[in-house]
């Protein structure tokens, strides 16, 4: 005895349910809000991130060229809420050296409490023609406080 099995098809079956029921009319999916463009740069400064030797130095030719500064260039540094601010001085007590190599004097790491491998943010503004050194534990608090948003 042979049986004999329809084959199904999909898509030929009708079922007569459906066809009785209007079509759903699907809504679109809300998109999502788009956020403000965020403020235009108005400044030329650069940015890099480096990390600080065993004596306390830190280089990045680039930045040391686009402010002009060359080995032998004598600088003078100061500190504001936690960064440390280097400018061209003739009477600067901190020399670069002929390895491009910026030297942070061990008061003023202690003062902002940098250790041997930090990773520092480096800003070279060469309109005010300084560099400025922002600790990784100053950009925590920047983001903890919320003003980066």
């Amino acid at each position: 005895m042979v049986v004999m099995i329809r084959p199904i098809i999909p898509g030929h079956a009708v079922d007569t349910r459906q066809a009785l029921i209007a079509p759903t009319v699907r809504r679109p999916l809300p998109l999502p809000a788009i956020p403000a463009a965020p403020a235009r740069r108005t400044t030329d400064t650069v940015y890099q991130t480096v990390s600080i030797d065993d004596r306390g130095r830190f280089t990045h030719r680039a930045l040391l060229d686009i402010l002009g500064w060359t080995s032998r260039t004598r600088l003078i540094t100061g500190v504001q809420n936690g960064r440390l601010a280097f400018r061209h001085s003739a009477d600067g007590a901190n020399i670069i050296t002929i390895h491009g190599r910026v030297a942070i004097p061990r008061q003023l790491r202690l003062a902002v409490n940098l250790r041997p491998l930090d990773r520092v943010l480096l800003a070279a503004d060469p309109e005010r023609h300084q560099l400025v050194v922002v600790p990784a534990a100053v950009l925590d608090r920047l983001l903890a406080d919320g003003d980066a948003e």
